[in-house]
Formats: C-alpha cells, structure tokens, sequence
C-alpha cells in the first residue's frame, strides 16, 4: 500500500477507535461516520474537545431537538473540529432555521443540507443559497416525482453552492441517471449515485465508462460492491484521475486492512458492502487532486460529505428494515 493512503487508513483507524472509546454505546455506523469526517479534515479527534461539544450541544438544543437525533455524533464531532465549537453550531442553527421556514422537512436531512451551506459560505450569505436548494429540489421532484423524498435534499443544498444554474444541474444529473440505470435494480440508488456523478465536471459519458470499468473491475476481483445507496460512493472515483486497475487494486488494499479493525462486524448484515463503501472512499479522499475538487467543497472534503449522506441513507433504510422485521 502506498504511504499516503496507508497514512490516511492509519488516520481513520486512529479516530475510528477514539469515538469507539468516547462514545461506547455509539452505532457502529455512526462511529465510522464519525471518524471519516475527522480523516476527511485531515485531523485527529480529541476525546475532551469531543465532551465540550456534547456539553455545548445538550445546552443549546432540548432532548427532542434533530441535532440530537441519529447525527448527535456527527455533530459533536464537527463543533469539536471546529476552531469556536459554539459559533459553529449557532452558525449551522441558524441556516437550519432557514431551511425550515422554507418548508423543507425531513429532520436529519435537514440537519445535513444545514451542514453543508454552512460550512461553504457561512450562515451571512445562507439565505440565497437555501432558495436555490428548494428550487434544485423542486426541479428533481418534477423530474423524478416518485424517487425525490427528503433524503435527496443534501445533495440539494451540496449543488445550490454551484455556480451553475438550477436547470444545468438537473439536465446533467438526467444525463447521469439514464447513463447509469441498468447499473442497479434499485433506482433510488442510481438517482443517488448520478446526484454525486454531476459534482464532477468531465462529461457524462467519461465518467459513466469509468464508474463502470470499477465497478466491473471490483466484481472480477471477487469483490462485491453493493448496489443499494453506497453506489453512490463510486460517483467521485473517476475525479482521482488514476487507471482502473490502480483503484481496484487500492480498494482491495484498504478491505484488507479495514477487515482487521472492530466497527466491520455485525452491521446488521450489510458490513462487506459498506466496508468497501469506506475503502472506496478512503481511495477517493486521498488521491482526489485538490484542483479538481469542485470550488463548493470548501469545509470538508469531497469524499467526506458524500460519506455522511450515503451512512444516513443507510442508517435510515437499516432502520426501516429493523421495524418492518419485528412486524
């Protein structure tokens, strides 16, 4: 493996076993959430700066609050990660509160497409920006009335930080969707994965034939990568520029590494596939050349806010299938 990716796999294991040990009750996909948000910011957690954020969360929110629902942890860690933890929460606050006089519902959604509109221009010039994410929205809702739900509105508000307008955004992620579609049974999948597909700025069908050649690539090398929502994750890989062999053979590299650690057992059955989702995205995050990386990923990496999306879709298809389960 080679050293930059094998540091950034260090990193990850690092944070990955600081959360474990700071929050030990915590979801194991919340904990692997939580410290690729820390790898993708290039930063070790720290276990106090973490407990300070929690403290500052329960005073400023009450127990029913979205910030304290299935994201509490992904919240703790970015106000620890943040230079003035409090500012920060006000600041994502505030731009939450906007989304909601929007009449954009959808809880934890909402708490995401919150994140990143602050994080990329801050909460001063987040009334614009919130405007352009319901009328992305509303476009996909007419393009794609039955796939659009909530859980599209962070993706949303991620392209509302474009420079582009609404109707060219839409018109590449169709382009992406139709490309894609036979790649998947589940179309909410594909939806996700072209949504991600239009971040990149090459043309439709580069990118479509190299997300193919991985995917088959992955699969020849007895590697099988899920079709559910971490399809999605395949979406930035063709921005690392590498040759398709080189990003098999780094994902393979990193699920090697990856089956050794905790937090990749027991996933309620899904753990192979997502443990190659955070290979994959490990690869993404670390050989993704920063000039490439579209000028609205401002306060994280690429990699990193596609993650957080892609875990809560699982989060929350995992969730449905536990109740359904036990009825």
């Amino acid at each position: 493996m080679r050293v930059e990716l094998q540091n950034k796999c260090d990193l990850f294991i690092q944070n990955k076993e600081l959360v474990q040990k700071t929050y030990r009750w915590e979801d194991d996909r919340m904990t692997l959430l939580a410290a690729n948000i820390a790898t993708g910011a290039g930063k070790l957690l720290d276990a106090g700066k973490l407990k300070e954020s929690e403290k500052l969360l329960k005073e400023n929110t009450g127990i029913f609050s979205d910030f304290r629902q299935n994201l509490k942890t992904v919240i703790i860690v970015k106000m620890a990660l943040a230079s003035d933890a409090e500012a920060y929460f006000k600041g994502v606050e505030q731009v939450y509160d906007l989304l909601n006089k929007g009449h954009l519902f959808g809880s934890e959604q909402r708490v995401l497409a919150a994140l990143s509109i602050y994080e990329n221009c801050g909460a001063e010039n987040a009334e614009k920006v919130v405007a352009k994410t319901k009328q992305i929205y509303d476009y996909m809702k007419k393009e794609h009335p039955i796939l659009t739900s909530e859980e599209d509105l962070p993706m949303a508000a991620l392209l509302a930080l474009s420079e582009k307008e609404p109707e060219e955004l839409v018109e590449e992620m169709e382009r992406c969707y139709q490309a894609m579609k036979d790649l998947s049974k589940s179309n909410n999948a594909v939806q996700s994965l072209s949504h991600v597909m239009t971040l990149d700025q090459q043309p439709t069908e580069t990118k479509a034939e190299k997300i193919r050649a991985i995917f088959k690539g992955l699969q020849d090398s007895g590697m099988k990568y899920g079709k559910g929502f971490e399809l999605a994750a395949l979406g930035i890989l063709p921005m690392t520029g590498l040759e398709t062999d080189t990003i098999v053979e780094d994902i393979a590299a990193v699920d090697e590494l990856l089956k050794t650690q905790k937090g990749f057992k027991n996933l309620l059955g899904l753990g192979k596939t997502e443990r190659l989702m955070y290979a994959t995205l490990l690869v993404a995050d670390t050989y993704i050349p920063e000039s490439d990386v579209p000028s609205i990923i401002m306060g994280g990496t690429l990699a990193a806010i596609v993650c957080e999306q892609v875990a809560l879709m699982l989060i929350v298809c995992s969730t449905a299938a536990t109740v359904n389960a036990s009825n």
